[in-house]
């Protein structure tokens, strides 16, 4: 068993401190690093369920001091065998419970391990943009609470990328994933709900950057079924954007937003497309697919001219046996690019069709 107890420093200590120190004790806690001193000092020194804390300490404390003495005479008494063991069990439950109130995490976060990787590819992919992953939080989520609860969203936002979700916001996730368990796919449902905030944060990238890039000529909105950034139990039918001219909304076009947080289809060469995206492109309710490669900051598009209809969609593995169906990846391109055509893809959908194809 493994106890580890940082001291933490006084109110008066961490307001002795510099802005870019209490900054990387934020980031250290999985806590938001923006705002003044004061703000952060404020944010450090916030309690965390300290009563039960302080009633778990001193429980794993009786238990694992227990424990200890009759370790050392077991040997005089087989019958004690039992008893350590029963012990030793509920001191590791106890352990347990404590991590889980202090926010340690529980999933695959480590370093080199997959969720550690898609973040560090993620704070990377913001500072190539010219932002933060913590001002991308606060622009995007800003204070607003999920409903019906009091979880601020940019709060738990943040715990959940970092793995430090807090007692309460572990019962609020478990609660809204009930329904959701059998999309999961052997993940852990921190595991699941952090690939569908680094979903929600790919299409709400893209919709600022249609907009700034465009010089305002463009504009988008979030129109999938988690447009409110809730967590649901529906799985979309819809397209997760639509973009359209600002002086002539009605000349739109809707389009699906895949990423790939560890550069797969690039290395593979590849990209395995999933067919719900697949079937939408076919029957004309999107118009294109924008693929993201996080890694590299590269973008490519799709649309229905780039799939094989008479190609049969398989199994894949790795999205727990979903159909998905092999698309080319040679031809990617820039941001600027990117934008520059799809506007000239809603341009032509606007344009009036020629005699010869009348």
């Amino acid at each position: 068993m493994r106890l580890i107890i940082r001291p933490m420093p006084s109110k008066g200590e961490l307001s002795e401190l510099g802005k870019p120190a209490l900054q990387q004790m934020c980031r250290e806690r999985g806590l938001s690093p923006t705002g003044n001193s004061p703000e952060l000092v404020e944010r450090l020194c916030e309690p965390i369920d300290s009563i039960e804390l302080q009633k778990t300490k001193l429980v794993l404390t009786i238990l694992s001091i227990t424990t200890l003495i009759l370790m050392i005479d077991w040997m005089e008494d087989e019958p004690k065998v039992l008893c350590i063991s029963l012990l030793w069990m509920a001191t590791m439950f106890v352990d347990r419970h404590w991590r889980d109130i202090e926010g340690t995490g529980v999933f695959r976060s480590r370093k080199h391990e997959i969720y550690w990787q898609k973040r560090k590819n993620l704070e990377q992919f913001m500072e190539n943009n010219e932002t933060t992953l913590f001002k991308f939080i606060d622009e995007n989520y800003q204070k607003e609470s999920f409903d019906d609860s009091e979880i601020i969203k940019t709060d738990f936002i943040t715990h959940l990328l970092f793995d430090k979700l807090r007692a309460e916001e572990r019962k609020f996730l478990s609660n809204h994933m009930r329904r959701s368990l059998h999309r999961t796919t052997g993940r852990h449902i921190q595991e699941y709900a952090f690939d569908i905030v680094l979903g929600w944060f790919s299409e709400d990238f893209v919709k600022n950057k249609v907009k700034e890039t465009s010089d305002g000529r463009l504009d988008c909105e979030l129109i999938g079924v988690d447009r409110n950034r809730e967590f649901t139990s529906s799985s979309s039918a819809e397209p997760d954007l639509e973009i359209f001219q600002s002086a002539n909304p009605s000349n739109s076009i809707r389009i699906d937003v895949f990423a790939d947080w560890l550069g797969t289809a690039r290395k593979q060469g590849h990209l395995n497309l999933k067919s719900g995206k697949v079937n939408r492109l076919i029957d004309g309710r999107t118009d294109c697919v924008v693929a993201i490669d996080i890694e590299s900051n590269t973008y490519l598009i799709f649309d229905k001219n780039s799939i094989d209809e008479d190609e049969e969609m398989t199994p894949n593995e790795e999205y727990g046996n979903t159909p998905t169906m092999s698309l080319n990846v040679d031809n990617s391109m820039s941001l600027d690019e990117l934008i520059s055509q799809l506007e000239t893809i809603i341009n032509m959908a606007d344009s009036p069709p020629s005699q010869e194809e009348e």
